[in-house]
């Protein structure tokens, strides 16, 4: 049974990855660059031919891609770009003609690179090259001819070397050591140190002691060797100063003439009209014949930078030997030139061209990254045909290729260029801090959220059911009580799309504050007139009035209110919304001569008057002032009227116009006797101290009279 289980859940393990594997594919894509889509790009010194991107016949371009896009933002995976990036062994014909040919296939076939070069009818001698890649050719009436696209285009860039106005008889022309030399027939040497604008004779002694003419030139480590036709094998330490012979007859007195000479990986050739080959591997010191008799007619022998050696005979039948003379080969004997005459000279130059590319991204066209190689270097490019990109959050992307060569007759080529991405199917996450799903006993809520996604956020917003609602930041939003669902949004620069809600409920308990209410007046005192302020201080009250026990009245502010003489307790009330209910009294007494009982009193000696009345003071506001009786009894809450309606409500006690009896008690009496018994008082104690004062006096008169006695 556990055996089945196990075996079930390594089923379900295979499976799910399957599935991951299977969505990785599928998000997986290729943006494709080739064939013609190469046209929708930008060309600088390149063009589109035969399916792929090349060189326009120039020696270096760049090729910078159309805008490569999905549907979606997405993970640069990797690149691969198909290209050929290639390198030719090239060899260089000159014949009598003053056509050029080259051979990339080590002399097998051979293409025509210049017909007549110099367009006249002057004789060319000989032909070098230098480390550069130039050509240069010598005539025999003393012009120096260039070539810096390896034979495709010349131009004469001296007309006469020497400047003797005729024919110094130059045999050779050769390159080493950063300076051109010339050897003419008489053995004087010419250098110029300037590519063969300028001449100087450097050797006019005949350096060889009229030992002949030189009949072949080489060169090893930038050094030259010479030939002569007797078999002398010289060369220069001081740049053609002065010459060292080194070997005196070479081939022992065979007297084969000696007709050419190469070199190849450090060894000397030389080949004679009798078909032999000699060799020497020590710089010309001792010489080996390697080949007696090859089987040709030989014109010359020249060589290529793969160490090949080839022999090129009158009829321009060519023979190679890839041994260092040892055996050979004949490779073409189509006469290769079509009767265009003699070779007279070879050359030989590895040439290579080099094929590399950049890349950049943006995610809105607008802003570029830097055209950069591997780990984002501006100064770095892929050589790679498959390098690993791995950029993230990309919606655009272009390629920048860079073309190079040596030659013009050499180009790179651009075939193909594909980019896996993976695209961004992926939702972003949401976070929502505040609100939660709680209870809130405020109706401030805090908004309080944030998203995160393996590309970019593009917004952020929520919705309280009603409108959608912008986010940037965390900000307070005011609530109504009760349940609310808030949903939560977010989506990334992909348009992914993602959110989630909250529900919370906003629920704020009743605070049961109890109402607060004092008199500010009236206070507990006695007033000497019948129109008293009514203010009222009141906290945490809705509804305010006041009154007496038979009469009450709303009190929205201040008043002044006409009471009677007397003592009077009146009481104040308020309630709050929640209906609770706290209440004030207050006592005070009211004592106001009327002006009939002032005058009386005035005028008592006059033979009294009549009783008196009080005089009602009114309040401005109300025309009729009320008045409440003594004694009050405590209000209904039910019964109350505003003071715009006390007009209408029956007063407790209407002040009267009638006199008014009043009872007064005369002060002036008790003033007397109370001054009569204070006048006494002070008379006893005068007369009390009096009387002991002279008692102590004949206290002390009798003792002295007793001491006496």
């Amino acid at each position: 049974m556990r055996y089945l289980v196990n075996r079930n859940i390594d089923r379900i393990t295979i499976l799910i990855l399957i599935l991951i594997f299977t969505i990785k594919i599928a998000n997986a894509l290729t943006l494709n660059d080739s064939s013609t889509n190469f046209l929708n790009g930008t060309f600088n010194n390149t063009y589109y031919f035969n399916n792929s991107v090349q060189l326009n016949q120039t020696l270096s371009g760049t090729f910078t891609s159309r805008i490569l896009t999905s549907n979606s933002f997405y993970s640069a995976i990797n690149i691969t770009v198909n290209f050929t990036n290639t390198s030719e062994n090239l060899i260089i014909l000159l014949d009598s003609s003053a056509d050029l040919w080259k051979s990339t296939d080590e002399g097998v076939s051979w293409t025509l690179v210049n017909d007549d070069y110099n367009d006249d009818t002057n004789n060319q001698k000989y032909m070098t090259i230098d480390n550069n890649r130039n050509i240069y050719t010598v005539e025999d009436d003393d012009e120096i001819w260039k070539s810096t696209d390896l034979g495709i285009f010349f131009s004469k860039i001296n007309n006469d070397y020497d400047q003797s106005g005729s024919s110094g008889n130059p045999l050779f022309i050769i390159y080493a050591n950063n300076s051109i030399y010339l050897i003419e027939k008489d053995e004087d040497i010419w250098r110029s140190d300037n590519s063969g604008l300028n001449f100087t004779k450097v050797n006019g002694t005949d350096f060889n002691k009229n030992n002949g003419d030189v009949e072949g030139v080489a060169v090893i480590n930038n050094k030259i060797y010479l030939a002569d036709t007797d078999a002398d094998i010289w060369t220069s330490d001081n740049n053609g100063i002065s010459w060292l012979l080194i070997k005196e007859d070479y081939n022992d007195d065979e007297n084969n003439n000696m007709l050419s000479m190469t070199s190849a990986n450090n060894s000397l050739f030389i080949v004679e009209n009798d078909d032999d080959v000699w060799k020497s591997i020590d710089l010309g010191i001792t010489w080996t014949k390697t080949s007696d008799d090859f089987g040709g007619s030989v014109e010359i022998i020249t060589s290529d930078s793969l160490n090949n050696v080839y022999i090129i005979e009158h009829n321009e039948d060519i023979w190679r030997s890839s041994n260092e003379g040892t055996s050979w080969i004949e490779i073409n004997n189509t006469d290769f030139n079509q009767g265009s005459g003699d070779v007279l000279a070879g050359v030989s130059v590895s040439t290579v061209s080099n094929f590399k590319y950049q890349i950049r991204t943006s995610q809105n066209l607008i802003n570029w990254t830097e055209f950069t190689g591997p780990n984002n270097n501006q100064s770095l490019f892929f050589t790679n045909f498959s390098n690993i990109l791995n950029i993230q959050n990309v919606r655009y992307i272009q390629y920048k290729a860079f073309f190079d060569s040596d030659s013009l007759l050499l180009t790179p080529k651009l075939f193909s260029t594909l980019i896996g991405i993976e695209e961004d199917n992926t939702i972003p996450l949401i976070n929502v801090y505040s609100p939660q799903n709680i209870t809130y006993n405020t109706t401030q809520i805090l908004i309080n959220f944030s998203a995160s996604d393996n590309f970019n956020i593009d917004s952020l917003w929520f919705s309280n059911g009603t409108s959608n609602i912008t986010y940037t930041n965390p900000n307070l939003i005011t609530l109504n009580q009760g349940n609310h669902i808030f949903t939560f949004y977010a989506n990334d620069t992909s348009g992914n799309l993602n959110s989630t809600k909250v529900s919370f409920t906003i629920n704020i308990p009743i605070q049961n504050t109890f109402p607060s209410i004092n008199f500010i007046s009236p206070q507990n005192v006695t007033y000497n007139t019948t129109q008293i302020l009514i203010n009222i201080s009141t906290l945490n009250a809705s509804y305010i009035w006041w009154g007496n026990e038979s009469l009450n009245l709303t009190y929205n502010s201040s008043i002044i209110y006409e009471f009677t003489n007397g003592t009077h307790k009146i009481y104040a009330y308020a309630n709050n919304t929640q209906g609770d209910l706290n209440s004030t009294s207050i006592s005070f007494t009211i004592y106001q001569e009327s002006s009939n009982s002032q005058s009386n009193s005035g005028s008592s000696g006059g033979g009294g008057g009549g009783g008196s009345s009080s005089a009602n003071i009114r309040n401005p506001a109300n025309p009729e002032p009320k008045s409440l009786e003594n004694n009050p009894a405590p209000l209904n809450n039910q019964e109350t009227l505003s003071q715009q309606e006390n007009d209408q409500v029956p007063n407790l006690q209407q002040t009267s116009n009638e006199p008014a009896t009043q009872f007064r008690f005369q002060l002036w009496p008790l003033i007397a006797i109370v001054s009569f018994l204070a006048l006494l008082a002070l008379y006893e104690v005068f007369i009390v101290k009096r009387r002991r004062l002279k008692n102590k006096k004949s206290i002390n008169k009798n003792n002295e009279k007793s001491k006496k006695s």
